[in-house]
């Protein structure tokens, strides 16, 4: 009984950390009652997950058959208004940067590299051409460069040290740059008649900033459809926090699949750079010095409440722990004060040695 308690309760700890995991192969469809294809994705779905389609229909997830996820309409999401074509004189100045960096930093794209993943994946170059045209257009940017492999179940715990690290720059966003692992038709589109990628807004389900973040995506696809309709292929509600629990206008972007090339999904990220400010800085999506520093103590307390929370299961797995290899509570206790007893002795009872064993 005992084994199984433990066996349940680091499986929910574990779970913790590995929820934003990928499927290891393969991809899940999205589909509707009549079984038609609404989203493709390689995050792992779970009951009750959401999408907001191209056309701004809410889909929640009703059940999962293998690699198919139902989905029922519960509704039209009504986006803010856009504020697209920004005026961009003097936007930037005084304003907070912009952020971005990349957790999953072996992203590729296949007919580009010939390869998915490799150390330095191309979604770094992605980052960087947007962030080049958003210097271009007088934005400040930071952009980290930190790399987080592996790919596994643990990069986004590494990737929250650098997250953490930026916002104490106080950023105005910070996007986590990514590229999904479906079909090339799901992210396929054009951009002036020249090849280019969709883009998937992905919101984290488990934390506390969810509906500031679902706002502040609803405000960048309202802008994206103001400039280019479909650019967007639509907002995930995914199972996991992404570390977007650090606080609000944390957003994480998909840009296309494996299988666009890193030219097709480049040139998205120039389009991006007005979206990105016009939900931003524009009147639906700017900061204003006073809300800047609300923002700025909300990620502060965020980042203690996650590290307050992470401290009480590493402490109620310890005394489990305690608890089945001693037998008993009583004996678990006593274990404890063992412990003090000597953590005291050896910090705080130091005597000074005698005079012959001083040098």
């Amino acid at each position: 009984m005992k084994l199984r308690l433990l066996a349940v309760i680091m499986l929910f700890a574990s779970s913790v950390f590995a929820a934003e995991n990928e499927l290891a192969e393969g991809f899940m469809n999205i589909i509707d009652e009549t079984n038609k294809v609404i989203h493709q994705t390689a995050h792992k779905l779970t009951v009750g997950d959401e999408f907001i389609d191209e056309n701004n229909q809410r889909w929640r997830l009703e059940s999962i058959r293998g690699d198919k996820a139902v989905a029922k309409r519960v509704g039209q999401v009504k986006l803010p208004a856009a504020v697209f074509p920004l005026e961009l004189s003097g936007v930037g100045r005084d304003r907070r940067p912009i952020a971005i960096y990349h957790t999953h930093s072996d992203e590729s794209y296949l007919p580009s590299s010939g390869t998915t993943s490799k150390h330095w994946g191309d979604v770094y170059r992605v980052g960087e051409d947007l962030k080049n045209a958003l210097e271009k257009r007088g934005f400040q940017v930071i952009w980290s460069q930190n790399n987080h492999n592996p790919h596994d179940g643990l990069a986004y715990k590494r990737s929250r040290t650098t997250a953490m690290e930026i916002l104490k720059k106080e950023p105005a966003v910070l996007i986590d740059i990514h590229r999904d692992a479906v079909p090339l038709e799901a992210y396929e589109t054009e951009i002036k008649g020249d090849p280019a990628a969709k883009v998937m807004i992905v919101v984290g389900n488990q934390n506390q900033n969810r509906e500031a973040n679902l706002e502040f995506a609803k405000a960048i696809k309202a802008n994206a459809d103001a400039r280019h309709k479909g650019l967007v292929k639509g907002i995930l509600f995914a199972n996991g926090s992404y570390n977007q629990d650090l606080g609000p206008r944390t957003i994480l972007l998909e840009f296309g699949t494996y299988e666009n090339s890193l030219e097709a999904a480049q040139r998205s990220a120039a389009e991006w750079a007005e979206i990105i400010a016009a939900a931003a800085y524009g009147e639906a999506g700017g900061a204003s010095p006073q809300q800047a520093r609300e923002q700025s103590v909300g990620q502060t307390r965020s980042s203690v409440r996650s590290i307050l929370w992470i401290l009480g299961i590493v402490l109620v797995g310890g005394l489990l722990y305690l608890w089945l290899s001693s037998g008993s509570w009583g004996k678990a206790i006593s274990r404890v004060k063992n412990i003090g007893t000597e953590f005291s002795s050896a910090f705080f009872d130091r005597k000074e040695p005698p005079d012959d064993e001083k040098k």
